[in-house]
């Protein structure tokens, strides 16, 4: 029997990781479970303890909170399994989970395994589960992926199976710097060095929504722009192994509205402090002229954006920071009246 090592990230989760930790109830009994402690601040660190205690499958890694891609990354560090696997603390397992995911490896030795997931708590019209055929995808097949199955906006870590030697031989980890799409430039980082992939329409991962809001951290340029670079370099590495399929076009609308988000959110973080003009030369060629295909919903975006488009970045730089600065007036003239009014009604 394969080992698997199941990675738990855990951050403040206490009210909810004792359901995650019924993993141990799985048919398959051959896997460890790595909870990492993030760092946190409520019982967590006890509990984790207390299930330790029972049960000698579990290691408890307990480090200084540094977010959930940190905490994968030292999970993946200490994983002895042949397989990975991911479950967030929010979510639990169905029995079966991993004896299915396993089954389906040895049926067919896909370098990764797909499953469908059971979305709880969501709203459907803003979550895609997709309804995937049972069905092996080799290489030159990837494609379907992305046309079918957007696996740019669906490429959840979790309801999958790794292979551990795929992970380790080419140094795949989370980066860190990412906050938004973490999962998604891990899979497609991991299907770089995939021949083969598994696609099964079985629901044993079961995804909580704990209602937690994105913050305004989690769109910073930095990370906006490194999920771009990331998605950028994919694109370009199956556009070279596959010049005729036009399935890169929804693909490529998604990668370009991230570059559009990229560069709101640089413009957002007050470049007076840093070096605009260099920021925006320093933007691939390739991604320019993608960025051409793109279109706005006003002509004054469309106009503005022209400029970028067209390579003219001085000019697009300068109405950007007379837009941005007029956005800090703004915002900072409604910050002082509500502090204002607060003051008086107190």
């Amino acid at each position: 029997m394969f080992l698997v090592s199941v990675i738990l990230p855990a951050y403040n989760a206490g009210k909810t990781i004792k359901r995650c930790i019924s993993i141990l109830n799985q048919t398959y009994c051959n896997f460890e479970l790595i909870i990492v402690n993030d760092g946190s601040q409520d019982d967590t660190k006890v509990i984790c303890k207390k299930f330790k205690r029972i049960d000698k499958r579990i290691l408890v890694v307990n480090k200084a909170n540094g977010g959930v891609s940190a905490a994968r990354n030292s999970g993946m560090q200490v994983a002895k399994g042949f397989f990975v696997a991911f479950v967030d603390s929010d979510d639990f397992l169905s029995i079966g989970y991993l004896e299915k995911m396993i089954n389906d490896y040895h049926k067919t030795s896909a370098d990764l395994i797909i499953h469908r997931f059971n979305a709880i708590g969501y709203d459907p019209k803003k979550i895609t589960i997709p309804h995937y055929i049972p069905k092996i995808l080799e290489r030159k097949e990837f494609y379907t992926l992305f046309k079918t199955y957007k696996i740019y906006k669906n490429g959840y870590v979790f309801s999958k199976l790794y292979l551990n030697t795929i992970i380790k031989q080419n140094d795949i980890k989370f980066d860190e710097e990412i906050v938004l799409h973490e999962d998604t430039v891990f899979v497609l980082t991991y299907l770089q060095y995939c021949k083969k992939v598994y696609l099964n329409s079985i629901e044993k991962y079961n995804y909580v929504n704990t209602k937690k809001s994105l913050s305004k951290k989690d769109f910073e340029f930095t990370s906006v722009y490194k999920t771009y670079l990331e998605f950028l370099k994919f694109y370009k590495l199956y556009k070279a192994e596959n010049p005729n399929i036009q399935f890169l076009v929804c693909y490529k609308t998604y990668m370009n509205r991230l570059l559009k988000n990229s560069l709101v959110s640089f413009y957002k973080s007050k470049p007076e402090n840093l070096n605009s003009i260099d920021f925006l030369c320093s933007i691939p060629n390739e991604a320019i002229e993608n960025f051409k295909d793109y279109q706005f919903n006003s002509i004054f975006k469309q106009k503005m954006y022209s400029l970028f488009k067209q390579n003219k970045v001085k000019k697009f730089n300068i109405i950007m920071t007379m837009l941005y600065s007029i956005y800090y007036i703004k915002n900072n003239c409604k910050l002082n009246f509500f502090k204002y009014k607060n003051n008086f009604l107190q």
